[in-house]
């Protein structure tokens, strides 16, 4: 998979022609993050912005409410950049979990996740389950 890099200044004639050009495109990759001045990080997954300083997530342009679980989840797997991440990972990184047991927990807000930022959570485009493994994010 290979990562793009798309540095947009803000309220620029760029900004709006990459905005155009973002839409529904299903050939839209997962963008490497944006690093601006202040260490603030923004990524792009097709429709969808998500600023981690900011922990606002946009999806055509309009704000998508997240539980700060759900924020957590998305955060630690753009942070792998499309590296899979087991479930047992992302349970000790954003619940803080440290027993070996199964959970449904990760599978659910996975499953929220889809639903609010996917065009159809039943075929997702950028959330992908890595069977008997965990998930990643990116395209296919």
């Amino acid at each position: 998979m290979s990562f793009q890099h798309e540095m947009i200044r803000e309220g620029s004639a760029d900004e709006s022609r990459a905005a155009a050009g973002r839409g529904f495109r299903h050939d839209a990759p997962l963008h490497a993050p944006e690093r601006e001045s202040g260490g603030r990080i923004r990524y792009r997954l097709g429709a969808v912005e998500v600023d981690i300083a900011a922990r606002q997530v946009r999806r055509d342009g309009e704000t998508v409410d997240l539980a700060p679980k759900e924020f957590g989840l998305l955060e630690a797997l753009l942070r792998r950049e499309g590296a899979a991440a087991t479930r047992s990972e992302l349970l000790r990184e954003v619940w803080s979990h440290r027993a070996p047991v199964a959970t449904r927990t990760v599978d659910t807000h996975i499953g929220e996740l889809r639903r609010k930022l996917e065009d159809d959570s039943s075929q997702p485009e950028f959330i992908h389950t890595v069977r008997k493994w965990g998930y990643r994010i990116g395209r296919r």
